[in-house]
């Protein structure tokens, strides 16, 4: 039998270019999407987080990171800082370091060498990532700052469990279990009695989880707000840090009756 387009059929399957004469357009296209997948998954395992850095609790990001990050320069960060001014509320969208509270923050930490001799220096929050985003409106900007929202600024640390030791028993485990007239289902480990009982399950409840999430995060900024309200600053300014306190301490009430509200279920767990 005679076979046709052998060496395209061997070329394909070499992932070597071949010609369309004689493939299908369904191969073409599958090929290409191929292609592209790959490009995509690559670009992703290309992708570098930035260093975590706090501000009282708030991730941030410098001017520097940030450009680095977006595949822009530092200086049109800054020009669209100063076009777009208006739209960007301290405390909300940015922190600006100056004097004491910048050299401090210089000597806790690396400072890329554009900063180093600065007079003043902008940190970014997720909300000013967010507007950079908006006034680079590349796809790549767009990419970054949505990793970088599940990746770094709301990406938690792996929670340290705390063990508790439980009061030991007087009496052998081998009595404890041939008695079994205690009142409370217990489970006997190694000489240790941990009694069990009826509890709500919060630290498992993912709308309770999310809440306290929400509640800490609001929390924290407005800790940060309230460092800045307390500077002094022209009236104009302090009416804007005012406002935001405001807005934040609404926030903070809004979630804490959502926690009220929320209804637990019942499990059994060790005491």
């Amino acid at each position: 039998m005679k076979v046709k387009n052998r060496k395209q059929v061997a070329d394909y399957q070499s992932n070597k270019p071949v010609s369309s004469r004689g493939t299908s357009s369904k191969n073409i296209i599958t090929f290409r999407r191929c292609s592209l997948q790959s490009k995509l998954e690559s670009e992703e395992n290309k992708m570098q987080l930035p260093k975590i850095a706090e501000y009282y609790g708030i991730r941030i990001l410098t001017t520097s990171q940030l450009a680095e990050m977006y595949g822009t320069d530092t200086k049109t960060i800054s020009y669209n800082f100063s076009y777009n001014k208006k739209k960007y509320l301290e405390g909300k969208h940015y922190i600006k370091l100056e004097g004491a509270e910048l050299r401090a923050f210089k000597a806790s930490r690396e400072i890329p060498d554009c900063h180093k001799f600065s007079a003043h220096l902008y940190l970014w929050t997720e909300k000013g990532a967010l507007l950079h985003a908006k006034s680079l409106n590349t796809d790549k900007a767009w990419e970054v700052y949505d990793y970088l929202v599940d990746f770094y600024f709301r990406a938690k640390e792996p929670e340290k469990k705390e063990i508790v030791p439980t009061k030991q028993s007087t009496r052998p485990v081998q009595e404890m279990i041939e008695d079994g007239k205690e009142k409370t289902p217990e489970v006997f480990l190694k000489g240790m009695r941990v009694a069990r009982g009826a509890v709500v399950d919060i630290p498992e409840n993912k709308e309770a989880q999310k809440l306290i999430m929400e509640a800490r995060k609001y929390i924290t900024a407005l800790d940060a707000l309230l460092d800045t309200y307390s500077m002094y600053r022209s009236e104009d300014e302090f009416k804007k840090i005012a406002y935001a306190v405001m807005a934040i301490g609404g926030k903070i009430s809004r979630t804490t009756l959502f926690l009220y509200d929320v209804k637990p279920g019942v499990v059994e767990k060790c005491l």
